[in-house]
């Protein structure tokens, strides 16, 4: 059973204290802690989880895919974000790692942010939660070009081996991305047509369903890196907790796929 308990605001705090200097308001900083603060659960260690510690983790077994592509997009948000329609979000960092199967080592990594055209100055919510500053956005390119740059960054470093993109969730590539690219008339890459959602490869190993990352990452016994809605350290807990499933003898499979109406 998995028992949860608050975490200190000042752990909190430790986590995103860049991004909360950048808040206008009290209220706004607040409002941001209390949603990082619901991220973070933390499993007490029962009988059970000690007894996964204690055992020999299973062989890695050979993936059916050369590479991993490890994505976790940002986008635009406002208070209360849980609830916003993904239509009138845009995506604000784009980041990518290439992550190969033999070796377990990322051998690339790609990130761009991404100037929104909708609502080009970001909430203090939003810039407060994703430690991303409106500095950063007004320097950033158009999501069209970023994407084109990805695009060339896939063919140069993946080109025509087999790959599957990992996504935590099914949201970034499901809703966030098609939306976009409809938005901007451009065409869904096929590396995002299809992809494997972190949150089953962790229930596959025996573990209860749960949506946080941070869960999937204490679970698998890891420490979480850096500060959690930043996109490209997201990626890499994704990427570890990747490696660790792997060292512990699952073979990730496809889970999802886009409809063909979607793009």
């Amino acid at each position: 059973m998995l028992v949860t308990f608050r975490i200190p605001v000042q752990l909190i705090k430790s986590q995103c204290i860049q991004s909360l200097r950048c808040c206008t308001s009290s209220s706004t900083a607040n409002a941001t802690l209390n949603y990082v603060r619901k991220s973070y659960r933390k499993p007490r260690e029962t009988s059970e989880l000690l007894q996964r510690k204690n055992c020999k983790p299973s062989l890695k077994r050979p993936q059916k895919y050369k590479y991993f592509l490890i994505v976790d997009f940002e986008a635009t948000c406002e208070e209360g974000f849980d609830n916003t329609d993904p239509v009138t979000q845009e995506i604000i960092e784009f980041p990518a790692l290439k992550l190969n199967t033999e070796t377990l080592k990322v051998e690339a990594i790609f990130r761009e942010f991404v100037r929104p055209r909708l609502s080009p100055i970001l909430s203090p919510f939003c810039s407060c939660l994703t430690g991303i500053s409106q500095d950063t956005i007004d320097e950033s390119s158009s999501f069209p070009e970023v994407l084109s740059r990805f695009n060339a960054w896939y063919a140069d470093e993946i080109g025509s081996e087999k790959c599957l993109t990992i996504t935590h969730g099914n949201w970034d590539l499901q809703c966030m991305l098609p939306i976009q690219c409809k938005r901007e008339n451009m065409p869904v890459p096929d590396c995002f047509q299809q992809w494997n959602d972190l949150k089953l490869s962790y229930r596959n190993l025996g573990y209860n369903y749960t949506k946080r990352l941070y869960d999937i990452v204490g679970g698998l016994d890891l420490r979480f890196v850096g500060s959690a809605h930043n996109g490209i350290d997201d990626c890499r807990n994704i990427s570890n907790a990747v490696c660790e499933i792997l060292n512990r003898g699952l073979v990730i499979e496809l889970s999802s796929k886009l409809k063909p109406d979607t793009f």
